[in-house]
């Protein structure tokens, strides 16, 4: 092959190459010419809708236009015939104004002959003021009187009562120590004959334990009071749970701020539990 031939092989290679690139150019600029087509068409298609939506919005707003119309021109004829009636209604009240004018003229003239009237009424009602004010001086101090004798009845009730709360107290403490004294054989009948012992000050304390001996024949209590409250051996006291009389106990060791004591059988009514109050006087 010659230069020539070379040559024209050469330029037939970069032919079929341009073409090959304008053949590409050429679709890349079909396939976005498309995609642009089909845009525009898209939003012709969002502009015809909206379009539609404007219509039927303006048909809407125009029906509320008319309709607001028909109910402004009813609104106006129900105003005129409520402006008839109005005039109507002034006519009637100028009337009714006018006879009341007359009736007015009326009433003063007859109110001044009542004034005249009341002016000789209100000496009379002078005299009958004073008249009142003395009755009523002495209104007030037969009240007076009458206010004291209340409160002296009153003050006299109250003592007949404090002094029936009182015999109702002595009472039920009388009946209270007579079940004591029965509960411990002692007949409250009975009088007492010999040296009476003084009883010690009023002491009270709480139990803070109890046991049973191996026989469960004795029960033992501690109790939250000793020597620095002045109890002693062999002192009896009282166990109680609110009101309820529990049992006696007797002392049988004593500690400075403690004590020990055991439970009197036949004095029982009840059993001890943690927390009873233990007292030496009820």
């Amino acid at each position: 092959m010659n230069a020539v031939g070379k040559m024209l092989v050469v330029l037939q290679l970069c032919l079929s190459l341009l073409f090959v690139c304008f053949a590409g150019a050429v679709y890349s600029l079909q396939g976005r010419w498309r995609d642009d087509a089909e845009k525009a068409q898209a939003q012709i298609r969002q502009l015809q809708n909206d379009m539609d939506s404007a219509r039927e919005e303006h048909q809407r707003a125009l029906d509320e236009a008319v309709r607001l119309r028909e109910e402004a021109e009813e609104e106006r004829d129900s105003l005129r015939e409520q402006l008839a009636s109005a005039e109507e209604r002034a006519a009637t009240a100028e009337a009714l104004n006018a006879d009341l004018r007359q009736e007015r003229d009326k009433a003063i003239a007859e109110n001044i002959l009542a004034a005249d009237e009341a002016q000789a009424r209100r000496t009379e009602a002078v005299d009958l003021r004073r008249e009142n004010a003395s009755l009523t001086a002495t209104l007030a101090e037969h009240l007076e009187i009458i206010r004291r004798r209340e409160n002296e009845l009153i003050e006299n009730a109250q003592k007949l009562r404090s002094y029936e709360t009182a015999e109702q107290r002595h009472l039920e403490e009388i009946a209270r120590l007579t079940e004591i004294l029965r509960s411990r054989n002692i007949d409250p009948n009975t009088r007492v004959t010999g040296d009476v012992r003084l009883s010690a000050e009023k002491v009270d304390g709480r139990v803070i334990d109890r046991l049973q001996n191996s026989a469960r024949t004795r029960e033992f209590v501690r109790i939250t009071i000793g020597a620095n409250d002045g109890v002693e051996k062999d002192m009896i006291l009282t166990v109680y749970r609110k009101d309820q009389y529990i049992c006696d106990v007797r002392v049988i060791e004593v500690e400075a701020d403690s004590a020990a004591a055991i439970v009197l059988e036949k004095t029982r009514r009840s059993y001890v539990q943690r927390g009873d109050y233990v007292t030496t006087q009820l």
